[in-house]
């Protein structure tokens, strides 16, 4: 599941009582993500056609907050009703992106702008002057802890016994580095496997490109390939890494949050994670994480021995 869709997903579950309608251009599984949940609406509009179909659902619907993502120019053109709030919301931690949205977004017309940690909140002060930035608030985004949680199934997912398995998760794209991630298996005992999870990847071009890394660097047969988990599979291996004192690595260039530090560390599994973004902030959250420099394999691998010695005591 997608890391908007996940957003979304838990603030309607944290939010029961609520009504929520979702709009989407592109349907990356949501009419089946919210499917399961009560008082939610999705619609999968063509991008051509949503302009005015958020102008009309607007001024048509009485919603207390209208809530939008990566669209400036949507944002740009909704005039609300009543006492309805215009938010705009930023997730992204590349500060290009930011910036570019940023310069295409007319902040007067928004009631607030919300960004999920410190970190972001003050990327984005930083990219803006005067009154604007007083608008700007910190909505950390939830963690499902019906699903992620110590406490539940973890089966075995094929692993043999006595292996410790190193849980990434991601897309193989340049942020998400995936190539670390290989460098600093190929520097650990043979105990290691890494278990790679994918999801929404839409690049056979890329996954050929990672195949032929874990080759090169000779860890082809300790790589175990998963592919777009549910959140509830998630949980499960998290909880089957920790019990056989593994860990989850994250190699992401940039974090505005950090849900998959987040989400195994509710599941009882220790992290290790470059020091990047938000990640500082996921260190108050309950459970292990280890922080190294960005870029420096042997520190990432000697934190992997250091969280798994740790847990094996």
């Amino acid at each position: 599941m997608g890391g908007m869709m996940t957003v979304y997903k838990n603030r309607i579950v944290n939010a029961p009582s609520e009504s929520h309608d979702l709009v989407f251009y592109k349907d990356f599984g949501a009419s089946r993500v919210y499917s399961e949940l009560n008082e939610v609406r999705v619609d999968i509009v063509p991008k051509g056609r949503l302009k005015p179909f958020v102008q009309l659902a607007a001024v048509e619907q009485h919603y207390s907050e209208i809530r939008i993502t990566s669209l400036p120019d949507i944002a740009n053109s909704v005039e609300t009703r009543g006492s309805s709030k215009l938010i705009y919301e930023f997730h992204s931690s590349d500060e290009t992106v930011l910036a570019r949205e940023l310069d295409s977004l007319n902040i007067s017309n928004l009631d607030e702008i919300r960004v999920p940690s410190e970190f972001l909140a003050g990327l984005v002060h930083s990219l803006i002057s005067g009154d604007a930035s007083e608008i700007v608030r910190v909505y950390p985004n939830l963690v499902d802890n019906s699903i992620f949680s110590a406490e539940g199934p973890s089966g075995s997912w094929g692993l043999p016994a006595g292996q410790r398995p190193l849980v990434w998760v991601g897309r193989f794209d340049k942020g998400k580095n995936y190539r670390d991630f290989v460098r600093a298996l190929s520097l650990l005992g043979p105990e290691f496997v890494g278990v790679v999870v994918v999801s929404m990847e839409d690049s056979p071009d890329r996954m050929a490109t990672f195949l032929a890394d874990a080759s090169a660097y000779k860890v082809q047969n300790r790589v175990h390939l998963l592919m777009n988990l549910s959140p509830d599979e998630i949980a499960s291996l998290y909880r089957h890494a920790s019990n056989a004192q593994g860990c989850f690595v994250s190699t992401s260039l940039g974090e505005s949050f950090g849900y998959g530090v987040a989400e195994s560390m509710a599941s009882g599994l220790p992290a290790v994670a470059y020091s990047v973004g938000a990640l500082e902030e996921r260190a108050a959250d309950e459970g292990h994480l280890i922080l190294v420099p960005v870029g420096d394999i042997h520190a990432l691998a000697s934190a992997i021995s250091a969280s798994s010695i740790s847990m094996a005591r």
